[in-house]
């Protein structure tokens, strides 16, 4: 049962490139966990031989407040039933966090985006647009609560892995720093097109100087989580 990956990556201040062989499983990053994200919450896997991602960083779209960025992947992924040439494309624009207040406590943050998949098995391109908009407050130092607006289009994949299961997503939570390393988070994920909860996320954080790692409980799935990040060597 043991499947492991090998990637090579390079970063540079205005890009990054990535070859990543073996076979992945849909697990959502960390700050997906914290603000939800409608990442499909079965376990699901796609061996990747190779696959190739080009990221173009952050820039500024000229005077305005508002940050684009570009991504393009290249994959033969295979899953249980099907082995594809998977092409994804992503331009995504994100605006400057406005500042709702004097002491910058309540903070409103938005994104917009295009994205256009493509499979060889069957020929399919399909094309979604996205939407993201989040309301935080810090209440104090130690805590803070948000409330965020998830929109795509057309949420429908070939691959179950890393697809979006929640084409219009509601999310409310909160974060407590307990101490300088630790803290925990609690996260309601909310299916507003069948009106149904999708998901109750509950997450301990927890800084180990090299190491970072969380445990979490998802509620609906029965299911629990642990991630260990090597953050330097």
């Amino acid at each position: 049962g043991f499947k492991p990956t090998f990637e090579l990556r390079k970063a540079d201040k205005d890009y990054s490139f990535r070859i990543s062989y073996g076979d992945y499983s849909s697990v959502a990053s960390s700050s997906d966990q914290i603000f939800g994200g409608g990442i499909n919450n079965t376990i699901n896997w796609v061996k990747k031989t190779p696959e190739f991602l080009f990221e173009w960083n952050d820039k500024p779209l000229g005077s305005l407040p508002w940050k684009y960025r570009f991504s393009a992947l290249i994959g033969q992924w295979t899953d249980s039933t099907k082995t594809s040439w998977h092409h994804d494309y992503l331009l995504y624009f994100t605006r400057n966090p406005i500042y709702l207040d004097k002491k910058k406590t309540w903070v409103w943050s938005n994104g917009v985006g295009l994205q256009q998949l493509r499979e060889s098995y069957d020929g399919s391109v399909q094309n979604s647009y996205r939407y993201n908009t989040t309301l935080s407050k810090r209440l104090t130092p130690k805590i803070t609560v948000w409330t965020a607006y998830n929109y795509t289009n057309n949420n429908t994949s070939a691959f179950a892995y890393n697809s979006i299961s929640v084409g219009q997503e509601w999310v409310n939570g909160i974060y407590i720093q307990l101490d300088k390393k630790t803290g925990i988070s609690y996260a309601n994920s909310h299916d507003i097109t069948n009106g149904r909860t999708y998901e109750n996320y509950y997450t301990l954080y927890r800084n180990m100087h090299c190491w970072n790692t969380y445990f979490q409980y998802q509620e609906k799935a029965k299911k629990w989580v642990w991630n260990l990040t090597v953050v330097r060597f």
